[in-house]
């Protein structure tokens, strides 16, 4: 069957909706509109079909003047023309107007109708003429009666007010008669001008009557040619339609084929840069390994010097332990007592000097080459950090941080190293070298036991002191060493009492999960001001907008919203609900949104002033300040840090893939919608995190639902705050909307679009999302 043709009130529907996407010009729209009236199309249900256009999305102030002009002039002369055809079909009643002034004003009378008319007429004449006659009759008989009466009873009274009635009768009679006569002329003028009609209405009835049979046999004729024209339109239409659905189902594939393209490319990039950022790092890594080798290297230099002084110092003790023996053997028996005396303490006091410095340096030896081995265990360990990480491309980053702190603490072991090998190498204290060859002479020296130990005693001290410094200066070494890698997590984990951005927070099982949004600022609104929803978002300007700012990843789902209800018991009854219409229905509601929703869609049919609610109990019950973003930290939140208002291609054949908007799905549910060139799938709301994230890792940005913010509506952004703060002035009893919805057609869904409700007002179309900030 042939679809029903389109009515003028469906087609000024969409003339509106083209002329609201930018489809039709201002002159397009009223040529459409005039050409629309002159084919007889009602001006009172195209008025109608403005307002509902209206309420659902804004229309510019010029164009609405003009189209209510247009239409009600149109009223005003339908009304007109209806009553000049009333005027024109009833006849005047008036009393002075003439029979035939009262025929000529009259409808067009058919042949029998005139037959009538005369016929009535001669039975009212006869009617008249009895009458006539009974009355004369009958005012002989009483004219006869009261002459009696007058002549038996003079003394009445009434008499003469007999006579009075009698004379007006007469006179009634005498115009009655004039009457008559006038009615007479009047009678023979129709009967002339009925004899003049007949033939030319016998004559006027035979023509009609060959005509109709002429226009039967055309319209037989035209029935069997529009017959035909209907099957061979039929056939016309069905292979349009096989052409139209093959020629969708490619142009689906191919931009399928060009968006995996897309991302493959975008991967590549990504690879391309992420590969790159790697062989810096590893360079970087390879540079800073290279600094602890040449390290290493000065360290196995000290290490080399310290054996070969050690190595030149054993010789000389053993020459002077030989030189010492020789000595003792060449001199006299009878000073040997005092020379062996002299000899010990001396050879004693070089021995422990000596004694002192080859046991601090071989300490030092020791301590060194422990360093030395923890220095190469540190490098392996670096080198298996590197083949760690390029295995490991994905946690780049925090590998990376990790590396700088483990070479930093490598480096504070270096710096402490040197610092100890600094000291240590400084010149011992030893005796006078006068006093080391000095033989005792003069008095003889007594051998007493107090004596000697009061000579080696200071000397022991010393050693002791000395090695108990080293082995102090040792410690807090190792001390630093090991603490340091401490000190430097400790510093990490204090800084990261502010999230990073990308950092995810749920303050409670039930609550929603939020990301921390970073820092920044970008320019908000529109450059251009033309006709539609644009002039609301001039004059583009810059906001900034501060860091520890976190936004609920998705939409609050039906599920969220059904904790806060039962909690506080809210009643949330009425809604605007769309089925061909948008209209108001008092038992719709959040949990009945006039389509199917479980738990996982997101919540609609839900004020501004549910939403505020909503909120402050989610506020009341984390501790945490929940609230409705502003416009600028929601225009922010969807651009992810870009200038684009829309993440996908200029043909929009993308935008299935990212948004639930009006698709060809809906155009299947709801015909002659405007709709994307693509399916997402859906026709009303879809279950949060459905599409692809943008780079903030937020979802449904674009589509699905509208979403609340804190802005009272301003037309535009004159005297906006820049500091990313919600705007209290202008008409606050409307709240700004965001985002587009399932509804919305591809003009509407932008980051920079903008709306506005009134604060109670609800439809399925609509529903929140919050922030809060994300300080600890």
């Amino acid at each position: 069957m042939l679809a029903s043709a389109p009515t003028p009130v469906s087609t000024f529907e969409k003339v509106l909706r083209a002329f609201g996407t930018g489809g039709f010009t201002y002159a397009d729209l009223v040529m459409q509109l005039e050409r629309l009236l002159a084919i007889g199309a009602s001006p009172t249900a195209m008025l109608e079909a403005l307002r509902r256009r209206e309420r659902i999305e804004p229309f510019p102030e010029y164009a609405h003047v003009e189209v209510v002009r247009l239409l009600n002039a149109a009223i005003a002369r339908n009304a007109a023309e209806a009553a000049a055809a009333a005027a024109e079909y009833e006849p005047d009643a008036s009393p002075d107007q003439s029979p035939d002034s009262v025929f000529t004003a009259a409808r067009p009378l058919s042949a029998e109708r005139i037959a009538d008319a005369f016929e009535s007429e001669q039975n009212q004449r006869r009617d008249t003429d009895d009458s006539f006659v009974e009355s004369i009759g009958s005012n002989e008989a009483a004219r006869s009666r009261s002459e009696e009466v007058l002549r038996e009873s003079k003394r009445y009274t009434e008499l003469s007010v007999v006579r009075d009635t009698l004379a007006a009768r007469d006179a009634t009679i005498a115009q009655v008669l004039n009457s008559l006569g006038e009615r007479d002329a009047q009678l023979a003028a129709l009967q002339q001008q009925h004899a003049r009609l007949v033939p030319m209405l016998e004559a006027r009835g035979t023509q009609l009557e060959a005509e109709l049979r002429a226009v039967q046999h055309r319209a037989s004729a035209l029935a069997g040619e529009l017959a035909a024209a209907r099957a061979s339109l039929q056939s016309e239409q069905n292979k349009s339609r096989g052409f139209d659905k093959a020629w969708a189902e490619g142009l689906a594939s191919n931009e399928a084929a060009r968006s995996r393209g897309e991302e493959a490319l975008l991967e590549a990039k990504r690879y391309q840069v992420e590969s790159q950022a790697l062989r810096d790092t590893l360079a970087a890594r390879e540079a800073t390994i290279g600094q602890i080798k040449r390290s290493l290297g000065e360290r196995d230099a000290q290490l080399a010097a310290l054996q070969q002084e050690h190595a030149k110092i054993v010789p000389m003790l053993e020459a002077r332990a030989k030189a010492g023996a020789q000595s003792e053997a060449r001199l006299p028996t009878p000073r040997a007592p005092a020379d062996a005396i002299a000899l010990e303490l001396s050879t004693s006091k070089e021995q422990a000097t000596l004694l002192e410095l080859l046991r601090s340096r071989e300490w030092r030896r020791g301590f060194d080459q422990n360093m030395c081995g923890e220095l190469d265990a540190r490098a392996q360990a670096a080198e298996a950090e590197r083949a760690r990480l390029e295995a490991e491309r994905d946690d780049l980053k925090g590998q990376v941080m990790r590396l700088r702190s483990q070479l930093g603490a490598n480096q504070v072991q270096v710096d402490k190293m040197r610092m100890a090998a600094s000291a240590a190498a400084l010149p011992q204290s030893a005796p006078d070298a006068g006093s080391r060859g000095q033989r005792v002479s003069g008095s003889p020296v007594r051998k007493q036991g107090h004596g000697r130990t009061s000579i080696a005693r200071p000397v022991i001290v010393s050693v002791a002191i000395g090695l108990l410094a080293l082995a102090a200066l040792a410690v807090a070494g190792w001390y630093m060493i090991q603490r340091a890698p401490a000190a430097k997590e400790a510093a990490v984990l204090a800084g990261a009492a502010v999230p990073d951005p990308g950092t995810l927070i749920r303050d409670c099982p039930t609550c929603p999960t939020m990301v921390v949004l970073p820092g920044g600022r970008f320019k908000q609104g529109s450059m251009r001001a033309e006709g539609g929803s644009a002039s609301f978002e001039t004059p583009l300007h810059w906001v900034a907008i501060g860091p520890s700012l976190s936004m609920s990843s998705n939409a609050v789902t039906v599920e969220d919203f059904q904790h806060f209800v039962t909690d506080t018991g809210r009643d949330i009854r009425g809604c605007d609900i769309y089925d061909g219409d948008w209209k108001r229905r008092p038992d719709n509601s959040w949990k009945n949104p006039g389509f199917p929703q479980t738990g996982s869609h997101p919540v609609t049919c839900v004020s501004w002033n549910d939403a505020k609610a909503y909120a402050g109990w989610l506020s009341a019950k984390t501790g945490h300040a929940y609230r409705l973003p502003s416009a600028s930290e929601w225009e922010y939140a969807a651009r992810a840090g870009g200038e684009a208002v829309q993440p996908w291609s200029a043909n929009a054949s993308a935008a299935c893939a990212a948004a639930n908007v009006a698709d060809a799905s809906a155009a299947q549910r709801y015909p002659g919608w405007t709709v994307f060139a693509c399916n997402d799938g859906y026709v009303y709301t879809a279950p949060v995190g459905s599409f692809k994230a943008n780079s903030f890792g937020l979802h449904d940005m674009l589509g699905n639902v509208f979403q609340w913010t804190e802005d009272c509506w301003h037309a535009d952004y004159n005297g906006a705050p820049i500091d990313g703060s919600a705007r209290s002035d202008g008409d606050c009893s409307e709240h700004e909307l965001r985002g587009g919805s399932w509804f919305s057609t591809p003009a509407y869904v932008r980051a920079n679009y903008r709306n506005h409700f009134a604060a109670d007002y609800r439809t399925s179309s609509v529903g929140i999302r919050l922030v809060r900030d994300s300080g600890p």
